[in-house]
């Protein structure tokens, strides 16, 4: 008998990475993200939030999970200047 463990690989992101925009602009936080696994589909979720209408540093945590439950996680942080 043999035992044979096979260890799945983690979601991969796509487009993730810190942002500068003005005040005032939209911004959609899923906007260019996405992410891959070689175990299927990916379900992307984030934490936080952007105030366009005020000058200051947000910061946003991103989740990916793939249908093994395998989880990915990436911050960025986005500049409202």
């Amino acid at each position: 008998d043999r035992v044979i463990n096979v260890v799945a690989e983690k979601p991969v992101f796509k487009g993730l990475q810190d942002q500068t925009i003005k005040q005032g602009d939209h911004f959609d936080p899923m906007t260019g993200v996405s992410a891959t696994s070689t175990n299927g589909p990916v379900t992307i979720s984030y934490e936080g939030e952007v105030n366009t209408q005020k000058a200051g540093r947000y910061t946003l945590i991103y989740t990916a999970t793939d249908q093994n439950g395998q989880q990915t996680q990436q911050t960025i942080v986005v500049t409202v200047e």
